[in-house]
């Protein structure tokens, strides 16, 4: 039986979805927020994407600067009315 997904596997799951269809590394995505005013460790958006750590609101926004993408999107789950890669 499948377990449910936390809002933490969501989350890593559309951050690396999202690194992988605009070709972004975790190094990457730490210097784009970085410039962007947001600093972020490029662990930090490792640990995220595995699902390994739970990731504040700052931090979550942070990745989104990165990834040049809007906060709430890494939110979608898979399977919602929206598909998130169509929204990139």
């Amino acid at each position: 039986m499948p377990k449910n997904k936390t809002l933490k596997d969501i989350v890593g799951q559309n951050v690396k979805a999202i690194m992988v269809a605009k070709k972004l590394s975790q190094p990457k995505v730490s210097t784009l927020a970085k410039k962007s005013g947001t600093p972020l460790d490029q662990t930090t958006v490792g640990r995220v994407s595995r699902a390994e750590f739970p990731a504040t609101l700052d931090t979550l926004e942070a990745i989104a600067n990165g990834l040049g993408v809007a906060p709430w999107l890494l939110l979608l789950a898979s399977g919602s009315d929206v598909g998130l890669l169509e929204l990139l």
